[in-house]
């Protein structure tokens, strides 16, 4: 008889394919992080078990392995999973124009993603670069630190931050 699986993957909920909105996308990093308990449990099975798709490897050759996600004309996101010396871990959202709208990452934006980091139990640090902007700011819990990298509009809407990043280490 099988075992039972293990306690931290019955509360998950299963996703059948990988997120095509970039909340769902964020809200499966934040499942991720809290079925994470170090950074050893990053690795390529899970990551995929919690992002709702298989991680492929990398054509290369290299022990990179990911996937990426169209999400509208202007914007996709990539996962990206790095096994060399310690895992690693990133969730990035990029964009084919510079003029683009970040409304589409905005559904769940970085104020709603940090305050559900804060809410699992992480701790927040802010790192600030010239004249006070924020750059990330890291939240850590014994044996897993997430960074966090936001971003805003391109029309200089620094008040409305968007998650443009995560990684972990």
């Amino acid at each position: 008889q099988a075992a039972p699986p293990a306690p931290q993957d019955t509360a998950l909920k299963r996703v059948q394919q990988a997120p095509r909105e970039a909340s769902a996308a964020l809200l499966a990093v934040l499942e991720l992080i809290q079925h994470s308990r170090q950074l050893s449990d990053l690795t390529i099975e899970h990551v995929g078990r919690h992002m709702g798709q298989a991680l492929q490897p990398a054509d290369d050759g290299s022990p990179l392995h990911g996937f990426g996600v169209r999400l509208e004309e202007n914007w996709h996101y990539g996962v990206l999973l790095d096994n060399r010396q310690q895992p690693r871990f990133e969730l990035s959202f990029n964009h084919a124009d510079d003029t683009a709208s970040m409304q589409p990452l905005c559904q769940l934006d970085y104020a709603g993603f940090t305050e559900r980091l804060q809410a699992q139990g992480l701790q927040r640090a802010s790192f600030h670069g010239e004249h006070g902007q924020l750059q990330r700011e890291i939240f850590s819990k014994p044996g897993l630190q997430v960074s966090v990298y936001p971003q805003g509009e391109p029309a200089g809407n620094a008040q409305h931050l968007c998650v443009r990043m995560v990684s972990i280490p």
